[in-house]
């Protein structure tokens, strides 16, 4: 219970916030909206990531980081 608890609760570590917000202004890394479909690009072997008001195209990333909490499941806690 405890492990969970914190990690639903508390949070990641305030160096890692920082470390996140670092690439983040440096470009490395930028964030998703809400509704986003990441769809596999096999001839380049990235993603290409759509939304519902977003460019026909899409945007075209090299590499893609699920990094959200999924729904609770009874099923896998």
């Amino acid at each position: 219970y405890t492990p969970l608890n914190a990690y639903l609760s508390i949070g990641p570590p305030a160096r890692r916030i920082e470390e996140l917000i670092a690439l983040v202004e440096a470009g490395v890394v930028r964030m998703c909206l809400p509704g986003l479909r990441a769809e596999p690009e096999p001839e380049s072997g990235g993603f290409v990531l759509r939304s519902a008001g977003g460019p026909a195209a899409g945007i075209r990333v090299s590499a893609l980081i699920e990094a959200r909490l999924s729904e609770p499941d009874v099923r896998t806690t």
